[in-house]
């Protein structure tokens, strides 16, 4: 094993040491590998070889096949994060990232879903119950796909004479749970999913067919991603459903600071940003519903 192989099996074994995802470790491990191995390409064996021209000169290849500048901001900060723990470890007195700018990520308009897509996608998943809780759970509370597979049993409150249903949602270390309410379609999709959800030893709301292990983020991506096809939508990703939400909501009038909390935006300023798609959505909403 190569002296930069041997730092970048120390540096994903910190980052699961410090509880980092499954998703992150897969991230950073396959961004430092490739830089990895553009370096090998260039005859480099030793970190200390590397300098910030060698950092430049990958981004710059990389932009040269066409990856855009959101996935290039990526794996720079993979790299950056790399060499901060060689430096804090003693392997390099310098970071080579130190000083460089990170790509400019591109401002991209979010995907949404028309109301025709709507309905398609629900069509197209309604035979399969796990599969349309969790699409309709995504489209009817604009949750991350990480906070949806994270829900547990637990974490569901049923509507009651004097009680909302909702969801409680786990937030990090130190901030306030958010609590999501769950409209009927929503609740009627989960309890449809729970009379045949197998038993387990895990307590996690959705789990794979068999009940033997709690879904990664991926697995719903990869479900999301078959019924798109199916339903013949394009261009759209599993976030694609948080921005549907959210812009829908805003085209319908839903007071701002309700959709803020229900999605966790930090910041109201980042739910006023789904203001400008509005217009589009009305005008898509007139074209379908024209008399």
């Amino acid at each position: 094993m190569t002296e930069f192989q041997t730092a970048r099996a120390d540096f994903l074994s910190h980052l699961a040491g410090l509880n980092r995802s499954r998703h992150t470790l897969d991230a950073y491990g396959r961004d430092v590998q490739q830089f990895g191995d553009f370096l090998a390409g260039h005859g480099l064996t030793t970190l200390h070889e590397i300098t910030p021209d060698h950092v430049s000169a990958w981004l710059a290849h990389l932009a040269a096949q066409g990856i855009s500048g959101t996935s290039r901001n990526r794996k720079f900060h993979a790299l950056n994060t790399f060499f901060k723990f060689l430096v804090t470890t003693g392997r390099l007195d310098r970071s080579p990232t130190l000083g460089l700018a990170a790509p400019t990520v591109e401002q991209r308009e979010p995907r949404v879903l028309t109301t025709t897509e709507i309905k398609a996608l629900q069509g197209v998943c309604r035979d399969d119950p796990r599969d349309a809780a969790m699409i309709e759970i995504l489209l009817q509370t604009g949750l991350r796909v990480s906070e949806l597979v994270a829900l547990t049993l637990d974490d569901v409150t049923w509507s009651e004479p004097d009680t909302v249903a909702h969801l409680t949602v786990k937030q990090a270390k130190g901030q306030k749970d958010r609590l999501v309410p769950l409209n009927s379609r929503a609740e009627k999709a989960l309890k449809r999913w729970l009379k045949v959800r197998p038993e387990s030893e895990y307590p996690h709301l959705f789990l794979s067919k068999r009940g033997k292990k709690p879904l990664y983020p991926a697995d719903v991506r990869t479900m999301l991603h078959k019924y798109y096809a199916k339903a013949g939508i394009r261009g759209a990703s599993v976030h694609t459903l948080r921005h549907t939400f959210c812009t829908h909501h805003a085209a319908k009038g839903t007071n701002l600071v309700v959709i803020q909390r229900a999605a966790g935006h930090a910041s109201l300023t980042t739910t006023q940003r789904y203001l400008h798609l509005v217009d589009r959505i009305m005008a898509e909403q007139l074209e379908e519903n024209a008399l």
